[in-house]
């Protein structure tokens, strides 16, 4: 029987596991690593920002050497979010581009989202006066997403 893991439970769940207590991650690839995905860097230019790789040696994220670290940075949880909560699924490979399945996009952007800006995280910041460009500045994330995460908590 196939158990349904909601977003946000993997990643209140991944967090414990790292003992990371809600806090932002930084070191993304550390994670990664202790499952096994390879992390690297290519240069893609503007046609993907990462992709997910299933590979007969393993998994593997490449991400987007063009792209600066806070895009990366989102881009590798967003990629962590397709291993954990699509893996299971036949494709050998997840990128964003036409014809990929949008619902599971949604997915993993919210998996990205709450895993690098739990509410127990964004609410005292937003509660505390802090601006969309000094939360993406602490977080080391990009406006971009910063902003969109306040907006999906209905705080901006």
């Amino acid at each position: 029987m196939l158990k349904i893991v909601l977003p946000s439970a993997v990643s209140r769940n991944f967090r414990a596991y790292r003992s990371l207590d809600f806090r932002p991650l930084a070191k993304l690839n550390t994670i990664a690593h202790d499952f096994g995905i390879v992390v690297n860097l290519w240069q893609f230019g503007e046609h993907y920002s990462a992709c997910l790789l299933k590979l007969s040696s393993g998994w593997r994220i490449v991400l987007n050497l063009d792209e600066p670290e806070t895009r990366r940075t989102f881009s590798l949880a967003h990629e962590l979010g397709h291993y954990f909560l699509h893996r299971h699924h036949n494709e050998t490979y997840f990128a964003c581009s036409p014809g990929v399945d949008q619902g599971r996009e949604r997915e993993a952007n919210l998996y990205a989202a709450r895993l690098l800006m739990p509410s127990r995280v964004m609410v005292p910041l937003a509660e505390a006066g802090m601006d969309v460009d000094a939360i993406a500045d602490l977080l080391k994330l990009s406006k971009h997403a910063v902003q969109i995460r306040l907006e999906m908590m209905g705080l901006k």
